[in-house]
């Protein structure tokens, strides 16, 4: 073995023993934590080797600076030849200018920048890496979008940076922009440790974003399977191992040189190393497909409780195992409070009944009103008890809220309803005419105007106004309904009472003159 490949290997043995199985202590612990909030065994959606596990989804960044590996390379015609501080500056970030040669570009039209890249160390995380990697095509990164703002010279295109995953350099190539589609996942899920294998599709990582060799959660990585296996974007898959995979392992197999047992131990039974198959496999994280390629696909660890390592098996998932729902929210019934204005009426008079309603669970409310006697009139959250057909005594006024779950709360308000009250008397007022006249004089119009007056003062009253004869005849009766009429247009034409609001009558008394009887509202018509 050569030196550096032995160097190598020491470094990660320590590494292993160290970060490793501090993190595989944390993430036990962090199961521990979480146990509580597991469901109840009887729950058979949720195996009972599993745990509560935070999820990272995919952001901007991760969808488009995650780099892929294709059978189908993309066009190099078109690449970067320089920058706005050529020959100063070799590389060229956020808002830079860079030179695009080689092909035509259009003006105000985005491109990616990709980079056709190579490990320059050749280490292999398993045997033959290269080659199965070989297999699912070349390797590219993707390095940041730039939109065209002119063309000069011989076809050069001059494009601004408007997102940088890395800096660009000369010898990196443009091919143009298409947007990817967002995948979206939930923010926690059920990790099963133990899953058992489910028959759908497998593949392995044959390499990583930036020739990583151990990946954890959000970190980028290459799978040998794509739409040949029929994968699409948004799929999801489990990364395993067995125990026969860390045999093959080169430092991990250096752990299974080591003395397991203990001096107190008597013959103790020992599982030979040629059943290590024997063991449950591990599930060590789950992951997401960003792009899909002929013979690979680009996937994210959305989250892991163990480092993932290139070669490391995937296998594919209907999705993320959901944790149960959580309960349903408490039901809480609409609160309600009545109160009535006035409490205490006569028979005939109004009251108002004012609800304060609210739902606890903000859910939608509506209102209803019964009475015990009278008549109830809604208005949003008010109603109008009319208690002109209501018994005297107390009138109880029901208010009840329902809200859109059917469930309701009830309220009352009282009104004390008292008897009605005498009726208001009719005024009389009298005016004389001479003898065979129906004509009004100043004083029987000082009289009018006192009527009139009284009518303006009492927009609700009515008039009723009786004209008397000289005597008994046809003739009498005549005269007697003139000057009932005379009073009557006096009133209106001169004082502008309303004619609808007075009756005009013959009367039999024969003394020559009208009686104008004022009637308020709900006084009986002499």
């Amino acid at each position: 073995m050569k030196r550096t490949a032995m160097v190598m290997l020491i470094f990660t043995a320590l590494y292993l023993a160290t970060g490793v199985a501090g993190a595989q202590v944390t993430a036990a612990a962090a199961g521990d934590q979480v146990a509580a909030a597991t469901p109840p065994a009887e729950t058979p959606a949720i195996p009972a080797t599993a745990v509560l596990q935070n999820i990272t989804g995919p952001t901007y960044a991760d969808l488009n600076c995650a780099g892929f590996i294709t059978t189908e390379p993309p066009s190099e015609k078109t690449y970067v030849s320089g920058g706005w501080e050529t020959p100063h500056a070799s590389k060229f970030a956020d808002r830079d200018y860079v030179y695009l040669s080689g092909g035509a570009v259009q003006v105000n039209s985005l491109y990616t920048i990709l980079r056709h890249i190579k490990d320059p160390n050749r280490f292999e995380a398993f045997k033959n890496q290269q080659a199965v990697a070989a297999t699912s095509g070349e390797a590219y990164a993707e390095i940041a979008h730039v939109r065209v703002a002119a063309v000069r010279g011989q076809n050069v295109g001059v494009a601004q940076v408007e997102y940088s995953c890395e800096a660009i350099v000369p010898g990196d190539f443009a091919v143009p922009f298409v947007e990817k589609p967002a995948v979206t996942l939930p923010h926690t899920i059920m990790f099963d440790r133990f899953a058992a294998p489910n028959g759908k599709t497998t593949g392995q990582i044959v390499l990583a974003k930036d020739f990583d060799q151990y990946l954890a959660t959000g970190k980028k990585a290459y799978i040998n399977i794509g739409a040949d296996k029929g994968l699409k974007v948004g799929d999801y898959l489990r990364a395993v191992r067995n125990y026969e995979d860390a045999r093959k392992n080169e430092v991990d197999t250096l752990s299974f040189k080591a003395s397991t047992t203990e001096d107190t131990q008597k013959d103790p039974t020992m599982l030979p190393l040629s059943r290590l198959n024997e063991l449950p496999r591990r599930t060590l994280g789950e992951m997401v497909v960003l792009g899909v390629y002929p013979h690979s696909s680009t996937v994210m660890i959305a989250t892991s409780i163990a480092d993932i390592m290139v070669g490391d098996h995937v296998e594919l998932m209907d999705g993320p195992l959901l944790p149960p729902p959580p309960p349903p929210p408490p039901m809480n019934p609409p609160t309600i409070a009545c109160q009535a204005s006035p409490v205490s009426v006569r028979k005939g008079e109004s009251s108002t009944v004012t609800c304060d309603v609210a739902s606890p669970d903000n859910r939608q409310v509506s209102l209803s009103f019964s009475t015990s006697s009278g008549r109830i009139t809604p208005r949003e959250n008010t109603a109008l008890l009319d208690t002109g057909t209501a018994d005297p005594g107390a009138v109880t006024v029901v208010a009840t809220a329902t809200d859109d779950r059917n469930l309701s709360s009830t309220a009352q308000a009282s009104v004390n309803v008292a008897g009605a009250a005498a009726p208001p008397a009719a005024n009389n007022n009298e005016v004389q005419f001479a003898k065979g006249s129906a004509r009004v004089d100043n004083k029987a119009k000082a009289i009018l105007d006192g009527v009139a007056l009284l009518m303006q003062q009492q927009a609700d009253s009515s008039a009723v106004v009786i004209g008397m004869p000289d005597s008994e005849s046809k003739a009498g009766a005549k005269l007697a309904m003139a000057r009932a009429e005379n009073v009557k247009k006096y009133l209106t034409a001169s004082k502008g009472i309303d004619a609808k609001r007075i009756q005009t009558r013959a009367g039999t008394k024969t003394n020559g003159k009208a009686e104008i009887w004022v009637v308020p509202a709900g006084a009986p018509m002499p």
